[in-house]
C-alpha cells in the first residue's frame, strides 16, 4: 500500500525547501510513500528548489513532478495530483 502526498506549488519559495525536509523526515515501514508536486504555473523559484532537493534526495519516498499548463488555483492542482497516484 502506498500513501500519497500531494503538494500544490504556487509562488511558495520561502517555504518549499521546509515543506520537502518535513516530507523527506516522514518514516513508515508498513507503506511505501510517493510525494506528487504540482506546479501551478509558478512564477518565483519554488520548482527550482524543489527539483534541486529532489535531485539531491536518495532515500525511500518517490517524487513525482506535474505541471498545470494554465494556473488553476490549489483544489484542481491537488485534484490533478490525485488523477496521478499509484
Amino acid at each position: 500500500m502506498t500513501i500519497s502526498i500531494i503538494i500544490p506549488i504556487y509562488n511558495v519559495e520561502g517555504y518549499i525547501q521546509r515543506c520537502l525536509k518535513s516530507v523527506i523526515a516522514q518514516e513508515c515501514d508498513d507503506f511505501d510513500i510517493e510525494c506528487i508536486l504540482v506546479d501551478d504555473c509558478s512564477n518565483d523559484n519554488s520548482m527550482v528548489i524543489a527539483k534541486d532537493m529532489i535531485d539531491h534526495y536518495h532515500g525511500p519516498i518517490s517524487f513525482r513532478l506535474l505541471s498545470n499548463s494554465e494556473k488553476q488555483g490549489p483544489s484542481v492542482s491537488r485534484n490533478n495530483g490525485l488523477t496521478k497516484v499509484s
